[in-house]
């Protein structure tokens, strides 16, 4: 390529880049209609769907006065909602949770009349999706039992900050006698008692008992166990399969645990061997054949032979869901299929998981804000809120929602339930159709040296109508030796052939002792330096390909 040829290249590839995701054609929204005209819809729990119902929060307009309230209060009630945002549930509740199994979890205030007073009181109650409360449930809540949690049809007790276990028709499995108790996984609960830890069936039996000083539940056929302030693994007769040998565990997730040795981190398989060497401070749990790891205080992925995927070198790295994986770099995210390729930039303050294609983001500034916060929405809008919207993108990176919702809940069964921000209105997002095969195309160039991927944590920008790439990227790949000299405030590069000088506040550059003038200076972008293309290109005598196809910058050396 000529330099007239590839200056036209450069002109014109100032006109082809543009950096922002494409806007998708959008969903429709079923706005929910309010449940009467006294009574409006105020907002919702993320969390709240199950069985195809969305829990969603009412304000009453006029004060609620009760036996336990004679002053009004408890204006803030909940219902349900079916996807087609029809009410199924009258809004009577003063919480309630997600419907799991045809059942949910509610509260509700109850009174009654005795010798002419009225009494009042707050129930736990459980009820079907009929709105029908669960007798069995009401006659536990009189008992002074409190249900914390509901999992695959059994339920948690509690009751004078002892733990039992019910199933779904009322009857008590594990009285309220232990310390512990954990709803059945893979068929056995764990519960501690005065001996230490024990496994029990659903019908009550002690299958393993109690006598270990620690465990944690059953997966994937095996549970961790500790004796001797040491862990190991059992299987569910109870035989030690990896004897106790660990400082920490994790439990086994797709074959594999992770296993504390010597204050480091590695994985074991199901034989009991360590299959990944200890190595990382910290380490996820396996998902969908990714792992987590993370060396001195930064986060990387691994697959399930240990070898990387990311370079741990990012500020968190979330565990892979639906072939993406969330990867925080300089306070924002972006997105990695789990081959370890950037499919989404470093776009988002805010970024979720992907479930069925779909994301939730926001551009925002969350520096500083815990993950969970700046999801809540209700009543006691968070300061950290303020200055943020939610929109959703597909998983390439293509805008499906803009960012104007004040949350918007993971997307499942295909729809999500979201809250506009302009006029608070609640509505039920009906998904669109995801495109499954790669359009090749980013929201970012991706930069290629003969046909292999360069691995940056900067891409190439336009920068004053000039393609800027990373210099150290390129020259290391070429086995050029880059350093920075802080005097000049200059990076030098040294090949066989080449020694430069490369100034950020000057377009002089030196080559082998000449001067050479630079179109623009480079210039540092998030702690790299940048140069034009242009000057890569004719110092390194490479040659230059535009592909649209792909967005991406073609470098060779052929």
């Amino acid at each position: 390529m000529t330099k007239k040829q590839l200056g036209f290249f450069l002109i014109m590839l100032v006109f082809f880049l543009i950096a922002t995701p494409a806007l998708a054609a959008q969903p429709e929204i079923i706005w929910l209609e309010d449940f009467s005209k006294d009574v409006r819809v105020t907002n919702f729990d993320p969390e709240g769907y199950g069985d195809g119902l969305y829990a969603v929060k009412v304000e009453e307009g006029e004060r609620i006065y009760t036996a336990l309230s004679p002053d009004g209060a408890g204006t803030f009630l909940t219902g349900y909602v079916n996807q087609k945002g029809e009410w199924m549930i009258t809004p009577i509740y003063f919480n309630g949770q997600s419907f799991v199994q045809g059942v949910a979890f509610v509260v509700q205030e109850l009174e009654e009349k005795r010798d002419g007073l009225i009494y009042g009181w707050t129930a736990d109650r459980v009820i079907d999706k009929n709105g029908t409360p669960i007798v069995a449930f009401d006659e536990l809540d009189r008992q002074g039992y409190s249900m914390p949690q509901m999992q695959d049809g059994y339920i948690q007790l509690s009751h004078d900050s002892c733990y039992g276990i019910a199933n779904m028709a009322g009857k008590i499995i594990l009285p309220t006698v232990f310390l512990e108790a954990h709803l059945p996984q893979e068929g056995l609960c764990l519960a501690q008692g005065e001996k230490g830890y024990g496994f029990w069936d659903t019908k009550g039996q002690a299958v393993i008992l109690p006598q270990y000083e620690n465990a944690q539940d059953f997966s994937e056929g095996m549970a961790a166990v500790q004796q001797d302030g040491k862990w190991g693994f059992i299987d569910k007769t109870g035989q030690m399969i990896i004897a106790p040998t660990y400082e920490e565990v994790q439990s086994f997730h797709e074959g594999l645990a992770a296993v504390k040795i010597n204050g480091l981190w590695g994985f074991l398989n199901t034989a009991g061997e360590l299959v990944i060497s200890a190595q990382y401070d910290t380490v996820q749990n396996f998902s969908e054949g990714v792992a987590a790891v993370a060396q001195n205080g930064k986060w990387g992925c691994i697959d399930q032979k240990g070898a990387l995927i990311l370079a741990c070198k990012y500020e968190e790295v979330r565990p892979c869901s639906d072939n993406r994986i969330a990867v925080k770099w300089q306070n924002r995210y972006g997105y990695f299929d789990k081959n370890g390729e950037k499919v989404i930039d470093f776009l988002y303050g805010g970024a979720r998981n992907f479930h069925e294609g779909l994301a939730v983001v926001s551009g925002g500034n969350f520096a500083g804000v815990e993950d969970d916060k700046y999801w809540f929405v209700g009543a006691g809008l968070t300061t950290s809120y303020k200055n943020n919207q939610f929109g959703v993108i597909d998983r390439w990176g293509n805008r499906v929602l803009p960012e104007e919702y004040l949350c918007i809940s993971d997307f499942e069964d295909g729809t999500a339930i979201c809250q506009r921000v302009r006029d608070k209105k609640v509505g039920i997002i009906q998904a669109p159709s995801v495109q499954e095969t790669d359009p090749g195309k980013r929201s970012f160039i991706r930069l290629y040296l003969d046909d292999e991927l360069l691995d940056t944590d900067q891409d190439p920008v336009i920068k004053n109508e000039r393609t800027m790439v990373p210099l150290r990227t390129i020259a290391e790949a070429l086995n050029a030796d880059v350093r920075w000299d802080k005097t000049a405030k200059a990076a030098i590069i040294t090949t066989d052939e080449i020694t430069m000088q490369l100034p950020t506040d000057s377009t002089a550059a030196t080559v082998n002792g000449e001067k050479v003038l630079l179109d623009t200076s480079a210039q540092v972008i998030n702690g790299r330096t940048m140069v034009p293309l242009r000057f890569v290109a004719e110092q390194f005598a490479l040659q230059v390909q535009w592909k649209e196809d792909s967005y991406s910058v073609q470098l060779s050396t052929q």
